[in-house]
Formats: structure tokens, sequence, C-alpha cells
């Protein structure tokens, strides 16, 4: 990527599924779409408006690439940085094609609609070992320890029945719920 080219922070929903594609000599590339609705304050009526959406195919690659995977679902609100690019090709009926993609340099959930908790990616050590899975704790969170000396039961601990800390995240039972939702009713629609 040019470094002089300027960057673009788009916030909208992952539309669909990352899924990964295979680009010669690359060793990990992927692709979503990006769904992003602006809004509006009708002063007339009173009440929020929504424009048109725009849709735009982002594109990652390396370790971002590996990060989406496994990080964004379908219908998660996401803040993607990154450049404009345009895509050619000929069609089936000989006719040249053209569209605008974003390749992302950074991205990540818009914490404005929820939580989040972030996990390393696993690397691999000097002897070409993972040092942990994906998905696998790297070590122990601080603050489930000090919650554990209280006496706070883990969800671990109960069997997936949330009643306390998650030692994997360190998140609050019931932070992974849909918190947002009276901030949209009472806010118009985006928290704002």
């Amino acid at each position: 990527m040019a470094q002089q080219q300027g960057l673009l922070t788009i916030t909208g929903y992952v539309g669909g599924q990352p899924t990964q594609f295979n680009r010669e000599g690359m060793p990990h590339a992927s692709s979503f779409r990006l769904a992003s609705t602006r809004h509006y304050f009708d002063g007339r009526t009173q009440q929020w408006k929504d424009l048109p959406t725009t849709w735009i195919t982002v594109k990652a690659y390396r370790g971002l690439s590996e990060s989406i995977c496994q990080s964004f679902k379908k219908g998660e609100p996401v803040i993607v940085t990154g450049v404009l690019a345009a895509e050619s090709w000929v069609d089936q009926n000989g006719k040249q094609q053209s569209k605008l993609v974003m390749e992302a340099n950074a991205a990540g959930h818009d914490l404005s609609y929820g939580v989040s908790t972030f996990r390393k990616l696993a690397k691999k050590n000097d002897s070409g070992q993972q040092d942990a899975q994906p998905g696998q704790a790297l070590g122990r969170d601080p603050y489930v320890q000090a919650a554990q000396q209280r006496g706070e039961t883990s969800v671990n601990a109960m069997g997936g029945q949330s009643s306390g800390v998650d030692e994997q995240g360190g998140s609050q039972a019931g932070a992974d719920s849909n918190a947002a939702e009276p901030l949209r009713e009472e806010f118009g629609g985006d928290g704002f």
C-alpha cells in the first residue's frame, strides 16, 4: 500500500461471514461485505432518518485477514480503516468491468454498540511450534484472579453457566448481551 494514499475510515455492519481467498504468494487473504448507513435528524418530523445503505467489499491480507476471519461475524458493528482501490476484470461478455474495494489496514468492533475482549493471535516460536492454539488463553487474567480471591465463581467452573467472571476474557457475566439496544432507542437508532 502506498504511503501517500489517503486513509478512509468506514463504520458499518458485517454483511456476511468473511471468506478466505487464495492469492498467489500471499499466505492469507480474505474479504467481506460492509454495509454502512448514514443517519440524519429531520428537524421537521423530529425523527432520525436513514440515507441509502452503501455496500463495499473489504479485503484484508496477512495477519489482519486472520484476525478478521476469527473475530467478525455477520451483523456485527465494525470500524475499518484502509485505502480505496479499483479492481478491474473482463466479464463473460467480454466487457471491461471495475469496482471500488477497500484494502483494510486496520479493523475492529465498533464499541459504541457493545463490549469486546482482546486475545492475541497465536504466534510461532523459534522452533516453529505455535505458542498457543487460537482460542486458548495465553495467560491468567489479573482481574479474574482478583475476582477469584474475592470468592466469585467463574463461567468455566460452573460448566458454562454464567454468574461470575469469564476466565478467558475477564468480562463480567452478561457483558456480551446487547447493551446498545437502549441507546439505539433513546438516541434515534445509532447511539448518538
